[in-house]
């Protein structure tokens, strides 16, 4: 967020650094089916084997979410993981650093003489963010940069404008957008 004036409450511009979806897609070795209860109400369940009950069919792709980490890009058992401490490294930390560029030529060329950004992040006291390998990384980084970084208690909607306004919003236009294009039934699976 780039505030009016240097005013946060004036209002300003956002810049978008990056969305990421956290997984991967994987091709279904084999055919598999959904669980279907039997009526007794038992609990007992089969999986039966016809065309209406595929739950994942052969050699379709279907996507597989990794768990957040701070730092670790697997665990013991060689599955993946997905690490902030990678994403900061290799795509955030970069698209910032052009960003704060890019603001300071624009500022440059509509004001003339020189101008200094400072990139102030926030993030929440996630576990995955208290990572202390994550979180040394972090801090090493913002402080040679000589950016601003934030923290704050987990699910805190007051102190965090992502709890507070961005993920409702974009939880609305989800809905929306699914109920416009999916008969307002609800998504099930990879839909």
């Amino acid at each position: 967020f780039q505030p009016h004036r240097n005013d946060m409450t004036a209002g300003g511009i956002a810049h978008k650094v990056g969305m990421y979806r956290v997984g991967y897609w994987k091709l279904q070795e084999k055919t598999t089916y959904k669980r279907v209860y039997a009526d007794d109400g038992s609990g007992k369940y089969t999986h039966p084997k016809r065309p209406d009950n595929i739950s994942k069919q052969k050699g379709e792709s279907y996507f597989c979410p990794l768990e957040i980490t701070g730092s670790r890009t697997h665990d013991k058992n060689g599955k993946p993981k997905f690490s902030l401490m990678a994403l900061f490294r290799d795509e955030v930390i970069p698209r910032l650093t052009r960003l704060q560029q890019e603001i300071v030529r624009k500022l440059t060329a509509k004001y003339g003489g020189l101008h200094h950004v400072i990139i102030r992040y926030q993030e929440d006291g996630a576990g995955p963010h208290r990572d202390r390998t994550f979180v040394d990384f972090l801090e090493t980084e913002f402080r040679r940069l000589g950016w601003m970084l934030k923290r704050q208690p987990s699910n805190s909607p007051i102190t965090n404008i992502m709890d507070y306004w961005v993920f409702p919003v974009l939880s609305k236009i989800i809905s929306a957008n699914q109920g416009l294009s999916n008969g307002s039934n609800p998504l099930e699976g990879e839909q």
